[in-house]
């Protein structure tokens, strides 16, 4: 009976550690608002501590994608999605990639909302954007090598559809469909 009651014991603590650890609060897309700026937004925290911010310029109706951890923002990244969706073979299977201006609002829209559980965020080193617009600008037939510094995981959360229409309200999902802004 000892032996059950000190497992017992155990169990408990390890499971309230746990949850004290990794609060529910503080995973999942949350309201992103930037006092004094015509900016809104959503945003969320990764396994690692890094952050995804959604954000609409309310004046200029244009959404765009940012991507920090250990202090730095990432000039390139990409965003993919988990999931039956990721066998789709349209263009939007499950991915976009911020820095490289191939991204439309409705790609961001598409993706974040078929998003429902986790996604990830792969990073590539700082300047890497720099490297890639070089490459352009220079006709160079052959892609950049660029490896991949890292990658974290995000919980999706509750409440984010209200949150996209919020965003969608003032950055509309089909605002210059076709044109690339990210």
């Amino acid at each position: 009976m000892k032996k059950f009651i000190a497992v017992l014991v155990s169990l408990v603590v390890l499971v309230s550690t746990s949850v004290m650890a990794t609060p529910e609060s503080d995973f999942g897309w949350k309201e992103l608002q930037v006092p004094g700026t015509k900016l809104i937004g959503m945003t969320n925290r990764g396994e690692e501590g890094g952050e995804i911010a959604v954000i609409c310029n309310t004046e200029t109706h244009k959404l765009n994608v940012t991507y920090s951890a250990d202090g730095k923002q990432y000039d390139l990244f990409a965003f993919r999605k988990f999931g039956m969706n990721d066998l789709n073979t349209s263009d939007r299977a499950g991915k976009f990639v911020v820095g490289l201006k191939t991204t439309t609002q409705g790609d961001v829209y598409y993706n974040v909302l078929s998003a429902d559980k986790v996604f990830q965020v792969a990073r590539f080193p700082i300047g890497s954007k720099a490297i890639y617009e070089k490459a352009i600008a220079s006709l160079n037939p052959q892609q950049p090598k660029i490896d991949q510094e890292g990658s974290e995981y995000f919980l999706v959360g509750n409440d984010w559809k209200k949150l996209l229409g919020k965003l969608s309200a003032q950055c509309p999902v089909n605002k210059d469909a076709n044109t690339p802004v990210i």
